[in-house]
């Protein structure tokens, strides 16, 4: 995997974890539980734009080879 793709998903990544983090403390807050699931909803899209990027790489690896 070449170093910018390799970048784009960890920083995905990270974002996420910090997105987890704050549902955490939104339910240590006894948050609205509509805003909880509106994070939770945004933590499910970039888990499944890292999966997007992840799938594309691997294809572009097996046509090259």
């Amino acid at each position: 995997m070449d170093e910018k793709n390799k970048k784009s998903i960890m920083n995905r990544l990270k974002r996420t974890e910090g997105q987890i983090r704050g549902v955490q403390k939104m339910i240590d807050e006894e948050q609205e539980c509509m805003d909880i699931m509106t994070q939770l909803n945004a933590i499910r899209s970039g888990i499944d734009r890292v999966m997007g990027l992840v799938v594309v790489h691997n294809l572009q690896e097996c046509f090259e080879h």
